[in-house]
């Protein structure tokens, strides 16, 4: 499933114009960034980014995700190569707001027309909190309205035969508003690999971020023995077989006048030339067929696939395993409590029994804990996923 981008080429009509002079020299030039990140893996995030993106400037934690300074080059590559973010934001301006026309004023010093084509579908989303202004749709209105006015200024093109979407954010806290726009387009966690799912799939980048804290050896076998639609085992193919996790989609950067589709190509090109066949192998497997099916319908890529292993079996009836691994689990919740709480004291007797000295992986909700999944033995990572307060649990099986 290598996915062969058209690449466009944004700047090309516009290279002569003052706008292109603009553009030309923006390229070069450091933005701050916020990278929105699942909460509970904050810290996980830092350290992915320390080791993918050494360039990064000022590189932090900050509430509701990480943020650094980078270039248009880092924020293309926190897109492509970081696997736990769900959005990467550029922030485009800062500054004190009491009122609306103080709003408009500072909406329309923005330079948009690096951003924004002029036939841009443009959404606005907008918040606010303890502030003099606070109906976000009357917000949403006038900073939509302000913005047309800079294009309009700026005489900013149209971008080919049709219209691109584009999302500008505008967050307003104690009278302090912040203004961004999203460079990622569909969340992150969106790979681009999975056509088809199952009734409440874990997310791409909350599994990734699973197996970035389980300590994953790509050389050694990988459970997923209640796959789903194969959330788990897409994730540790990516790692095992070093493939970036933006590998197989498009972005919402592509669609700015700033847009380098040069640099965007060297990248893709440099990042492909790292990936690697792997040893271990990876079995995919459920009680139900139907979800078998869906996970090997997923994962058609033949760099990913041809050391997956895909076959209908319940997990119980796994039998013990001799040599070190990992296995990831992921059990079935909302059906009813006790049953549940059972199911969880059983996974906990199999892997003692028949998976000793694995690496676990393993999502619990926080009011199932028992003395087995506690941090007695494991590391927990809270998080919430489909409204419910769940634990990460990883460590070694003992």
């Amino acid at each position: 499933m290598n996915q062969d981008f058209d690449f466009k080429d944004n700047f090309s009509s516009l290279r002569r114009t003052a706008i292109g002079k603009k553009i030309k020299k923006n390229r070069e030039k450091i933005f701050p960034v916020f990278a929105s990140i699942p909460p509970g893996f904050s810290s996980s995030a830092l350290k992915e980014a320390k080791l993918k993106l050494n360039s990064l400037q000022n590189l932090h934690i900050t509430k509701g995700g990480i943020s650094f300074n980078a270039s248009l080059e880092d924020v293309i590559k926190a897109n492509l190569l970081l696997g736990i973010p769900s959005k990467i934001l550029l922030r485009l301006s800062k500054f004190r707001v009491f009122n609306f026309d103080t709003l408009e004023n500072e909406i329309e010093k923005i330079p948009f027309e690096l951003f924004l084509f002029k036939n841009s579908k443009i959404q606005i989303s907008a918040s606010s909190r303890k502030s003099k202004l606070i109906h976000s749709s009357a917000i949403e209105e006038r900073v939509l309205k302000s913005v047309l006015k800079r294009l309009e200024k700026e005489k900013v093109q149209n971008f080919s035969k049709t219209s691109q979407d584009a999302k500008i954010l505008i967050r307003i806290s104690r009278d302090t508003a912040v203004v961004s726009v999203d460079s990622s387009g569909e969340p992150l966690y969106k790979r681009g690999l999975k056509k088809l799912t199952v009734k409440a799939p874990i997310r791409e980048n909350l599994a990734f971020a699973g197996l970035f804290n389980s300590n994953y050896n790509p050389d050694f076998a990988f459970f997923d023995p209640m796959c789903g639609c194969g959330t788990f085992s897409g994730e540790a193919a990516l790692i095992a077989s070093n493939t970036f996790p933006g590998k197989f989609r498009h972005f919402a950067f592509e669609n700015w006048p700033l847009y380098d589709n040069d640099l965007h190509k060297k990248i893709i090109l440099k990042e492909n030339e790292k990936i690697i066949d792997f040893k271990g192998k990876i079995f995919t497997s459920d009680i139900s067929f139907k979800n078998v099916e869906t996970a090997k319908k997923n994962y058609l890529d033949p760099n990913l696939s041809k050391n997956m292993s895909f076959f209908c079996s319940d997990f119980f009836s796994i039998k013990k395993q001799k040599n070190p691994g990992t296995i990831a689990i992921n059990p079935p919740y909302g059906i009813r409590i006790e049953k549940e709480k059972k199911l969880i004291k059983n996974i906990g007797e199999k892997l003692k029994k028949d998976f000793y000295a694995f690496n676990l992986l393993l999502t619990i909700p926080k009011s199932f804990q028992d003395n087995y999944f506690s941090e007695k033995n494991f590391d927990l990572i809270p998080f919430v996923h489909g409204g419910i307060e769940m634990n990460l649990v990883t460590g070694k099986i003992n």
